[in-house]
């Protein structure tokens, strides 16, 4: 037992020995230099980061499955593999998504909260790891075996970083609701991190193989600094106050399939509106975005040519979903629910098809309607904006709609998303078929 816990314990056995008509309360421990709430502003980084920084780095993936018999690169011509890849990383995702996010939201507290991070975290930083291994390994006589090679990579980490997902919204429930600000901002800044480090890789220079050095060892150098973190954190009174305290149940039951569909039906407007959400980025960013190029590419403009895709498809659009998450607030209740659901269903109807007629190469079939660069940016910022700010008020509404049933209601709401995920991931691969 930990000494703050014994101390606690101490004190309310002096407490009941005190007269009956005082009342004393356990005051609550400091967040000393804030190191609890940087540690869930990490662990809101990691949910998206390790994914964030395959996807990316397109560049990379861009050299490394590109045409070989080609002695330069055509920014309207794209081999398969390149055409292909980012989609064909969310269908690759899809089924580890659905079964690890559904056993760890069933099975997942028969295993205590930190070994779930720790294992998670380490298996992550492992594959990152690899991956930095085959930077500097010449893969272009056999492009197919290690594409396939990065979509079991892939797979595993998603697998792994599913786990990591339940299990840290799971401590974050533990604490209070304030706390799950630095979470959100965290995810917030994970893609502009990831874009910006893009940029001052391009700007420094050195190719696509020095870019991706540059990523995943800076993804490794983060995730071993939040298991770090998570240790310290261990000591710390303020989590023994919130974690320790309340003893994990490993023996518990699992919630019954009546249980998490009452669940489900008070927080309906999220889990509606978040799976939309889930399927207008599947179709839309970064499967379709990443393919679109600026007017004026190939002409030999460095800022058309290099930086429009990393600074425009990537850095912008994340400022946008970023601004979106710091508007958003919990406003959904069951009377204005449905209202906003309908809301949500309108701008999917719009905004997929006006991402879908920019300057997306290569296409066969359908035209190109906004092929200047300011219409596909002013398109791509509502998108974006719109989808960072539905994703906070999704979260940020669960307390009013499941009150006292936040844990509950977190895990429905990420195993709901995790179902819509896998089943709206061949969109991508779909709409990049029928451009």
């Amino acid at each position: 037992m930990s000494a703050y816990v014994e101390k606690v314990t101490a004190s309310y056995t002096s407490l009941n020995q005190q007269p009956q008509n005082k009342k004393y309360v356990v005051e609550e421990p400091h967040d000393k230099f804030f190191l609890v709430h940087f540690l869930f502003l990490l662990f809101g980084l990691l949910h998206l980061m390790p994914i964030t920084f395959l996807i990316t780095a397109n560049n990379y993936w861009m050299h490394k499955f590109r045409n070989v018999s080609m002695d330069h690169h055509d920014a309207e011509y794209r081999a398969p593999l390149q055409s292909y890849f980012t989609s064909g990383t969310e269908v690759a995702q899809a089924v580890p998504t659905i079964l690890c996010t559904l056993l760890a939201t069933a099975y997942g507290h028969k295993f205590r909260v930190r070994s779930r991070i720790f294992v998670s975290l380490l298996v992550i930083a492992a594959c990152y790891v690899l991956c930095t291994v085959f930077v500097k390994i010449d893969v272009d006589s056999w492009q197919i075996g290690f594409c396939a090679l990065t979509m079991v990579e892939l797979a595993v980490i998603q697998a792994m970083l599913a786990l990591y997902q339940v299990t840290s919204l799971v401590l974050l429930a533990k604490f209070p609701g304030n706390y799950m600000k630095p979470f959100l901002f965290g995810e917030g800044i994970a893609g502009i991190f990831t874009s910006s480090l893009q940029i001052i890789s391009l700007a420094i220079g050195g190719g696509p193989e020095t870019s991706a050095l540059i990523y995943f060892c800076t993804g490794t150098f983060l995730i071993l600094l939040t298991l770090v973190i998570f240790k310290m954190v261990k000591y710390m009174d303020i989590y023994d106050y919130y974690v320790n305290l309340n003893k994990e149940d490993t023996k518990r039951k699992t919630h019954s399939f009546r249980e998490s569909m009452k669940v489900a039906g008070s927080i309906w407007p999220c889990l509606v509106i978040f799976m939309t959400y889930v399927a207008t980025l599947a179709a839309t960013h970064p499967a379709i975005t990443s393919l679109v190029i600026s007017e004026n590419a190939g002409k030999g403009h460095v800022w058309n040519d290099k930086y429009f895709v990393p600074v425009v498809t990537f850095l912008f659009s994340d400022i946008c979903s970023l601004l979106g998450r710091v508007f958003a607030t919990g406003f959904l209740t069951k009377r204005n629910g449905p209202f906003f659901v309908v809301l949500n269903f309108v701008r999917t109807a719009v905004l997929v098809p006006l991402v879908v007629l920019c300057h997306a190469t290569p296409r066969s079939h359908l035209p190109v309607v906004f092929n200047q660069d300011w219409q596909y940016i002013v398109i791509l910022a509502c998108l974006v904006f719109t989808n960072g700010f539905i994703q906070n008020v999704t979260f940020l509404s669960i307390g009013k709609l499941a009150p006292g049933k936040e844990e509950e209601a977190l895990l429905v709401l990420i195993s709901f998303a995790a179902v819509a995920t896998g089943l709206s991931s061949p969109l991508g691969m779909l709409i990049v078929r029928i451009l």
